[in-house]
């Protein structure tokens, strides 16, 4: 997977789930935000990435094998374009115009999340 600019983590992701309308490859795997934590920095950050189905956590930001450990939310392709187009930052943390409703409220609009593992 190619890797975007360190900073731009949200649009890193986004670049990659968008690109299931040319890309079949990438019809299965979610966006995904939440947090993660890199021990190499000892930092725990606002983060997106994107997770295959069976949990595997693909980073199009940060590089592979770092030992980071990941938790978060994820979401349909379909909440992905409707929510970006409400909150353009990210869905969970920078919905502040609306009050931030996924990340206060979120019961029934997420996928169930499995324990991700780093490739």
């Amino acid at each position: 997977m190619p890797r975007g600019p360190v900073g731009e983590c949200f649009g890193n992701a986004l670049r990659v789930v968008t690109k299931v309308v040319t890309d079949p490859r990438w019809e299965r795997y979610r966006y995904t935000e939440g947090y993660a934590y890199d021990p190499k920095l000892d930092l725990l950050l606002e983060h997106a990435w994107i997770e295959s189905p069976e949990g595997v956590v693909h980073d199009p930001t940060w590089p592979e094998n770092t030992g980071c450990a990941y938790l978060g939310l994820t979401f349909t392709h379909e909440q992905v374009l409707t929510g970006y187009l409400e909150a353009p930052e990210s869905l969970l943390f920078g919905d502040w115009a609306r009050g931030f409703p996924l990340l206060l409220n979120h019961t029934g609009c997420c996928a169930p999340l499995p324990p991700a593992r780093h490739r």
